[in-house]
């Protein structure tokens, strides 16, 4: 596990860096894992990480889960960019 520390975005950024391993290396279920820890221990995702997951999920045919991620995104009121706010009207 990841110890909070007064910069947020220095663990945001180490949990997305770590679900980037587990998407680079194929093992998106890992990536999944990492996410909901980084979720059940109150670490905020950016848009980045979103997006890491979403591109992968969606390059690779996992559409439910990509659907999760998206609609985790809209309950979150988390801001698209541009990649996602297109995957978000594809899978809508």
């Amino acid at each position: 596990m990841i110890q909070k520390d007064s910069r947020p975005d220095v663990v945001t950024y180490t949990y997305t860096s770590i679900i980037n391993c587990f998407l680079a290396d194929g093992q998106w279920k890992g990536a999944i894992r990492i996410f909901s820890e980084m979720i059940n221990n109150g670490v905020k995702p950016n848009v980045v990480t979103l997006n890491s997951l979403i591109d992968f999920l969606c390059k690779n045919g996992q559409i439910e889960a990509n659907k999760n991620c998206l609609r985790f995104m809209v309950e979150r009121d988390e801001k698209p960019d541009v990649h996602s706010a297109y995957l978000r009207r594809v899978f809508q």
